[in-house]
């Protein structure tokens, strides 16, 4: 009797030493949670922030190429004009003639 007595004190010291270790482990154990996501939250950003910086840049770049190809089109566009007009004042009809464009259609 005295054997289940000790055991089952020990059972009860196990149960109520988990219990009150949870109890005061739980908010520390929160704390550590929300600091790890917020770091990682944060690791995230600085990350999406670079690929954003990166992106950007490489719009920019697409931007001023676009716009120099565009100049070079309307110049040669220009010339071809200028060259059907000159066969045309010569007398000659031309094989091909550009149709109309309108770039904002």
């Amino acid at each position: 009797m005295e054997a289940i007595t000790i055991a089952i004190i020990g059972v009860l010291g196990i149960v109520l030493g988990g219990l009150l270790t949870n109890h005061f482990l739980r908010p520390k154990l929160k704390a550590e949670t929300e600091k790890l996501a917020s770091d990682i939250w944060k690791e995230l950003a600085n990350k999406m922030e670079s690929r954003v910086l990166t992106l950007e840049e490489t719009v920019k770049k697409q931007e001023i190429k676009i716009t120099r190809y565009g100049k070079r089109i309307i110049y040669l566009t220009n010339g071809i004009e200028i060259l059907v007009n000159q066969i045309i004042t010569e007398g000659k009809q031309p094989c091909w003639t550009p149709d109309e464009w309108n770039p904002e259609e």
